[in-house]
């Protein structure tokens, strides 16, 4: 050490230190808080696909049964019609349902980037203390 500089005390070094994983630990609540923010509003764009992708599959199992009936009623061809729009409408229905389940998918709410944070903040310190 040169004349005339001043040493930081421990102390000192400590409370800078304190205060600043305080910081670090508040900055990621704060994107946690963010993300999770934004997985709910994911989240509730997917329930809102899925409840239409379901409201179709009521539809279309009500004109396949309109399908069914008619068909059995008369021997008309007006059934085969119905049982077509049917058919239609069940595979738009399945489409639904199956990007909403895709979207809810667990993998797809974890917050991320919160947690690759956390886990590059973790080796900083670790290499800092030691």
């Amino acid at each position: 050490m040169e004349p005339g500089e001043s040493r930081r005390p421990v102390t000192d070094i400590l409370r800078s230190l304190g205060a600043d994983l305080q910081r670090l630990v508040g900055m990621q609540i704060e994107l946690a808080l963010a993300e999770v923010h934004q997985k709910i509003s994911m989240a509730g764009h997917a329930l809102l696909a899925l409840a239409c992708g379901l409201l179709l599959a009521l539809a279309a199992f009500l004109v396949v049964l309109q399908a069914v009936v008619q068909a059995l009623a008369a021997s008309m061809p007006a059934w085969l019609a119905a049982g077509l729009v049917g058919l239609v409408v069940a595979a738009v229905a399945a489409v639904w349902i199956w990007a909403a389940l895709r979207a809810l998918h667990t993998q797809n709410l974890m917050p991320r980037r919160t947690m690759d944070a956390l886990r590059r903040d973790k080796q900083l310190i670790k290499e800092t203390l030691t």
